[in-house]
């Protein structure tokens, strides 16, 4: 609670110190927040079903078409986190979190355009308990001897990592021309994947370490009423295996494609001048397989996560 109001503190003054110099309707909104992910990357993992319940803040900038060359609009940010609530004691789901970050700034105009810069990070902390025994390499295993043996209905706590930086261009929204963003980005994602690899247990567990280079375009609104909102991405980059135990293999074998899509119901209802009501549902889901597997010595599984978002927050338009 103790960040959350720094945090709305440090928006009121961005707004008080920088509202005359940039277009009006620039748009504060918080948020109660239930989130949950599923992993599809652990067949040997229950998935838990709990969502989790926090907070979530953004300030949404106007986005000028006539102001000024360099640096036309204030900086767009959110923040969210999250934690596993209504728990029973001494589980260790209790550390179940996720957090999240993003925030971006308008470089130059062009045209109608905007050249945005951006960067991202969540982190998803999880519980998940085995429906079989699972062997799990961490980064210290040096030889196929150095194992961990996860017994099946234990429990095991998993994080996945995803941080992002790129360039946009961003649009103005018009119902004749719905795209509203053009991106490239760099992704950095850590998270527990399981593997078929000659020498070691079938179905074996790793943390591995995904660099991706993604090409995106989305379509966002938020005015009054209802807005129906989506983004879909193409990825490629390599995956390495964090385990000394796990020798290098050819980059053809390391090669990852990834598809991303995502949807999204965002409803605001306008109070007064100033103040509205909004509800936004969102859907993501990212999938990710190896380029070109061998079967036979080394096959990563398939990956795959779905999350599922409501938010419903009072905002504040300026």
């Amino acid at each position: 609670m103790k960040h959350f109001c720094q945090y709305c503190f440090f928006i009121t003054l961005l707004l008080v110190f920088n509202g005359k110099t940039y277009a009006t309707q620039n748009t504060l909104g918080c948020a109660i927040n239930s989130e949950y992910q599923s992993f599809g990357s652990l067949p040997s993992f229950n998935d838990n079903k709990k969502p989790l319940i926090g907070y979530f803040c953004e300030f949404l900038p106007k986005r000028s078409t006539f102001l000024g060359n360099w640096f036309p609009t204030l900086p767009q940010v959110s923040f969210s986190k999250s934690e596993q609530l209504l728990i029973n004691d001494n589980s260790s789901e209790a550390d179940d979190y996720n957090q999240s970050w993003y925030i971006d700034l308008a470089i130059k105009r062009l045209g109608d355009s905007q050249l945005v810069m951006h960067a991202k990070h969540s982190k998803w902390q999880h519980t998940l308990s085995a429906n079989e025994a699972t062997s799990f390499y961490s980064r210290s295993a040096s030889t196929a001897q150095d194992v961990i043996t996860i017994q099946k209905d234990q429990q095991a706590r998993l994080s996945y990592t995803l941080k992002a930086i790129g360039a946009s261009l961003v649009f103005p929204y018009r119902l004749h021309q719905p795209l509203t963003r053009l991106t490239l980005q760099r992704l950095i994602i850590t998270q527990a994947i399981q593997a078929n690899i000659e020498g070691f247990p079938d179905n074996s567990l790793y943390n591995t370490e995904t660099d991706l280079i993604e090409i995106g375009i989305d379509s966002h609104s938020y005015n009054k009423g209802l807005n129906i909102n989506w983004g879909i991405a193409l990825a490629a980059g390599s995956i390495d295996i964090d385990s000394a135990a796990i020798s290098q293999n050819d980059d053809d074998l390391n090669e990852i494609l990834s598809l991303y899509g995502g949807l999204e119901l965002h409803y605001q209802y306008k109070i007064n001048q100033r103040w509205f009501v909004f509800s936004r549902w969102q859907s993501k889901v990212r999938y990710s397989q190896q380029g070109k597997p061998d079967k036979l010595k080394y096959e990563l599984g398939e990956v795959y996560k779905v999350t599922h978002a409501l938010k419903l927050g009072l905002g504040l338009r300026f």
